[in-house]
């Protein structure tokens, strides 16, 4: 199987349609379903349950739905080697805890631990937020003055910049499918898909401008078979570390960029591939013309 196929025989029309087709489905399904919002940007309470007996407990979505059915807000559970993390966007009340959560808890058999309660208040979320706004434009701007230095190239720049843009979009859309919340650690993975798509775009970019043999099409395709290779290496690592890891900062962290990368791939070797195609086409015929 030639999984560079597409780059040697589609239209450059084709190579970029199909990226712009996905990134409008990941729009909407931003505006429908929007991306969930964690603790740490929503505000709400955690609490920690220590558990005596895990084998006989109820598994932690049977615990969501019964906070949910007592308690009228969402709630996330997750299981630890100790117990349970959960987390709400309600602010519950030393009086909750007392006379619903804990009765709850020991009419599903749960036996242990859970007083250890933490609340996250408004202006705190404020200011966590306005620091994840701050890092990812920083990190955008820092990126963008790096390749326009390295490359000095505008459609190359141009097309890496976009792919970026569509990059954070289809993370977005992927985490408003799945419900991965919106966290540090989620945060984390967007700022490193940054750095992972500007690689994989100066591969290409490089390849298809710089290298000299064979046509456009052959180093393209040359390109993205290695690029390939990373991206899905990469993924199926942090795909496994979303499934296997509990903590739930490592599976936000694996799901933002698992899923990032998966639509890196096709931003960069289709929509990215299209442009770079199209403009090194043009720029020879025009140079056959002088001569």
């Amino acid at each position: 199987m030639d999984v560079s196929w597409p780059v040697r025989n589609l239209s450059y029309r084709c190579l970029i349609a199909i990226p712009l087709i996905l990134a409008a489905v990941f729009a909407i399904l931003i505006i429908v379903r929007g991306v969930p919002l964690s603790m740490d940007f929503a505000g709400g309470t955690h609490l920690s349950i220590a558990v005596e007996n895990l084998e006989g407990a109820p598994d932690p979505v049977t615990l969501e739905e019964e906070f949910q059915k007592a308690l009228g807000a969402e709630f996330e559970v997750y299981q630890t080697s100790s117990g349970y993390d959960v987390e709400t966007s309600a602010q519950l009340t030393d009086n909750q805890l007392e006379n619903q959560i804990k009765p709850l808890l020991y009419r599903l058999g749960v036996r242990g631990e859970y007083t250890s309660k933490e609340l996250m208040g408004s202006v705190i979320t404020d200011v966590y937020k306005e620091d994840a706004r701050n890092a990812i434009i920083g990190a955008a701007i820092a990126m963008a003055i790096i390749i326009f230095i390295a490359i000095r190239h505008r459609v190359s720049v141009g097309g890496i910049l976009l792919v970026v843009g569509l990059d954070a979009l289809g993370a977005l859309g992927g985490m408003a499918l799945l419900r991965i919340p919106l966290s540090f650690g989620s945060v984390a993975g967007l700022l490193l898909l940054i750095g992972y798509a500007v690689d994989t775009n100066i591969l290409l970019s490089t390849k298809v401008l710089k290298r000299l043999g064979g046509t456009f099409r052959d180093r393209a395709a040359e390109g993205m078979k290695t690029g390939l290779m990373m991206s899905g290496t990469s993924a199926t690592a942090l795909i496994a570390m979303y499934f296997v890891m509990t903590p739930p900062l490592i599976k936000e962290f694996a799901g933002a960029l698992s899923i990032g990368i998966l639509a890196d791939i096709v931003n960069t070797w289709f929509l990215n591939s299209g442009i770079l195609l199209w403009y090194a086409g043009k720029r020879e015929r025009r140079y056959r013309g002088r001569i």
